[in-house]
């Protein structure tokens, strides 16, 4: 059984078009927000952040009331079985999403430290290694044709590392949009895959 998702995001705007959503996306990166399109079945959604507490997301939305109209989306999966085929396998998805877990936490907290430079630099560092660990953990413990469900979540998990690495190069000023939407990233595709 992996473990289920509880998230908030701040959403700025809805669109039927991914395009237009996109071009929102962009103005929010701009602008510091994490930028990221959510697609959520027709509807492409753009989120400014994520927030693991719902009060937080709404102090940052009543920060912002004056400003821009947002409301505040919580992402939530069940814990989901996964089928494998021996006790192996069983420990290592258990292990891999443990220290996606930890990395995750350590997302919002570089998140949260994102005015102190190295802080959320250490933040960054500590996620981009729990990333790294489950990746390989899951690619020693299975084949990619073994467990569609273990492939995907090795795939999400690579790209999480990609935007992590990002958001560690980034500039000071680049660095809250780039770390936010490695979050939102990883947040909305780990929701979706055990759906």
């Amino acid at each position: 059984t992996v473990p289920g998702l509880t998230a908030y995001f701040l959403q700025s705007g809805v669109f039927a078009s991914k395009e237009n959503a996109e071009t929102e996306a962009k103005k929010l990166q701009d602008q510091g927000g994490a930028g990221y399109v959510y697609q959520d079945q027709e509807d492409f959604r753009t989120i400014i952040a994520a927030y693991a507490q719902e009060k937080e997301a709404e102090a940052v939305k009543t920060r912002l009331s004056e400003s821009m109209q947002t409301k505040v989306l919580p992402i939530q999966a069940a814990e989901k079985t996964v089928p494998v085929e021996n006790k192996a396998q069983a420990e290592a998805l258990s292990q891999a999403t443990q220290a996606l877990n930890r990395a995750i936490d350590s997302l919002y907290q570089a998140n949260k430290q994102v005015d102190t430079a190295e802080t959320c630099q250490q933040s960054l560092q500590t996620a981009e290694t729990n990333l790294q660990k489950a990746r390989e953990t899951l690619q020693n413990a299975f084949t990619d044709d073994d467990n569609s469900f273990a492939s995907s979540l090795i795939s999400l998990i690579s790209q999480a590392e990609t935007d992590t690495k990002a958001a560690l190069e980034a500039t000071d000023g680049a660095r809250n949009a780039k770390a936010q939407l490695a979050l939102c990233r990883l947040l909305g595709a780990y929701a979706r895959l055990i759906l």
